[in-house]
């Protein structure tokens, strides 16, 4: 699934990020990023979705089903940066909704939401866990950050 880290690679932020500099590359030597990298990303999905989850980066628009949000151009930005859904006092969607993108030292549980995105890159108190979840059970697993 596509992430924000993928723009680095090729939108605006182009040469700026961790990626390219991976690479070697600045803002004047992007010529030299390898065009079936750049093939790749452009190819990856914004979203999975099977029978009974919607896996996204960051989210989906909590004012529509999740039928809507896939037709909708306008919902791709939601999918990478959105964080509105997580307050919103319920959601219409017709399945559960597993996400990242947003911190916390917890997971966030509610009716069809699930955010896995435990800080894995934080070292503050109570951060500093890649999770993940197995499906269809739920089950959480985690591993501590390794320095």
């Amino acid at each position: 699934m596509r992430s924000t880290r993928e723009r680095s690679a090729y939108g605006s932020t182009m040469g700026e990020g961790p990626h390219c500099q991976s690479y070697g590359l600045t803002r004047d030597s992007l010529t030299a990023f390898p065009e079936e990298h750049l093939e790749f990303i452009r190819q990856v999905e914004l979203y999975y979705q099977t029978k009974h989850y919607f896996l996204v980066h960051a989210g989906a628009p909590a004012g529509q089903t999740l039928a809507q949000s896939v037709e909708d151009p306008e919902a791709r930005h939601t999918f990478l940066w959105g964080r509105n859904h997580i307050n919103a006092p319920e959601t219409p969607w017709e399945k559960t909704v597993i996400f990242g993108h947003t911190p916390r030292a917890e997971l966030i549980r509610r009716p069809n939401m699930i955010g896995i995105d435990t800080g894995c890159v934080f070292a503050s108190p109570g951060m500093g866990n890649l999770t993940a979840l197995v499906l269809p059970q739920e089950e959480v697993v985690q591993q501590k950050r390794l320095d």
